[in-house]
This record gives C-alpha cells, sequence and structure tokens, in this order.
C-alpha cells in the first residue's frame, strides 16, 4: 500500500538578504528557507539550482543561480541548470534535478518555476474572463510515475506521484502523490479523490487517494 506523505519524506533554512531583489525571486527565497526548515536542512547544505529561466512569453521574473545565492546567503553551488524556453518547465525543472542527483553533482537540489502573469488568455477561447468554481475533490488519473528511492536519503521508498484531470474543470490538471492502493495497481483513467496532507501548522498539501 502506498503510504501518506509525512514532513520526514518532504523536502530545504537560514537567511540572506532579500533587499533589492524582484518580487518573484524574495517570494521563492521565501519558500525555499521555509522548504529547508521542514526538512530540517540548513540553505548552505543547498548544492543545486534548478529551474525555468525563460521568464518572457507570460511570465513575470527571470530567475538566476546569482540571484538566489545573494538572497539566501550561500557561498557556493556545484550545480545550476535551467530550461530556457518551451513548455512543461516545471517537470522539465525537476527533470534537470534529478540529472544533477543522479549523476552526483550534487547532494540537495532546490527547483523553482517562475510565477505566471494573472492575465493569461484561455487558451480556447481567448477570454481574459476569471471564475473560482467550487469543484468536487475528484478527477482521474492522466498520467503518473513509479519511484522506488527516497529523493532525499536514496533509500527505498515507493511512491506514484500522478497528473489527475479535475472533475468540473475540463482541461484543468493537478500534480500530487497517490495513495491508497499498491503502485503496481495504479493506472491510466483511474478515479481518484482530493486528500489534504497536513506538512505543517497551517500548511497543507493536496495528494490524492483512490476509491
Amino acid at each position: 500500500m502506498l503510504p501518506s506523505l509525512t514532513p520526514d519524506k518532504l523536502d530545504a533554512i537560514e537567511f540572506g538578504s532579500f533587499v533589492g531583489q524582484t518580487a518573484g525571486v524574495c517570494l521563492a527565497g521565501e519558500a525555499i528557507l521555509k522548504a529547508c526548515d521542514d526538512a530540517g536542512l540548513s540553505v548552505k547544505q543547498i548544492d543545486g539550482f534548478t529551474y525555468y529561466a525563460g521568464a518572457t512569453a507570460g511570465y513575470v521574473d527571470k530567475f538566476e543561480t546569482g540571484s538566489f545565492m545573494e538572497t539566501l546567503g550561500m557561498p557556493q553551488v556545484s550545480f545550476t541548470a535551467a530550461l530556457t524556453s518551451g513548455g512543461g518547465g516545471s517537470a522539465g525543472a525537476i527533470g534537470l534535478a534529478v540529472a544533477g542527483l543522479t549523476n552526483e553533482d550534487c547532494k540537495y537540489a532546490v527547483t523553482v518555476m517562475a510565477c505566471q502573469q494573472t492575465e493569461r488568455a484561455c487558451p480556447n477561447c481567448s477570454s481574459r474572463d476569471k471564475a473560482w468554481p467550487t469543484l468536487s475533490g475528484t478527477g482521474t488519473v492522466f498520467s503518473y510515475a513509479i519511484c522506488t528511492r527516497n529523493p532525499l536519503t536514496g533509500e527505498d521508498f515507493v511512491y506514484v506521484p500522478v497528473v489527475v484531470d479535475l472533475d468540473g474543470a475540463p482541461g484543468t490538471r493537478l500534480i500530487g502523490n497517490l495513495t491508497g492502493c499498491d503502485a503496481e495497481d495504479v493506472r491510466i483513467g483511474m478515479p481518484v479523490s482530493v486528500e489534504w496532507t497536513e506538512i505543517r501548522d497551517d500548511w497543507v498539501l493536496p495528494n490524492f487517494r483512490t476509491g
């Protein structure tokens, strides 16, 4: 049975200077510091950065390693990589981090995705109108991967990240970890429901459960 995600399975804190940095870099820096605190790490243990840097097509900030090092007060890093164009920025940046860890170019990598503008148009009708629908919290598995190692320690640990098509919001997908079944039983099209996982006081993470 796939286990629920708990704080000791999650991951990246000390302080540099946010003075003079853009809002996006400051927000990303604060998020990295909180992630370090959750994982019991010092920010100085982070030795790798991967991110989507081509912030020209609807993105507010262009990220660079130097900005993060200055913001977080880091003396040096051993690995950095960035995507500069194209779609799939989040998945691609995570793939770069996995490559750095697998090749032992770094021990702890942070992945950051630039914030998108709020005034993007609908890809289907070009409308800029917005609505906040109340969703049922259910959906179906669009894609998944079976992972067999804890990305932090390298120890054996089976978990399944899934991409879920959300019911009531055509074309909208959400990524989370799946619980409630064995990894070998996961299938595309499987119905799932959201499960809110508490990771710290007043912080919850959306994951999914079968059934």
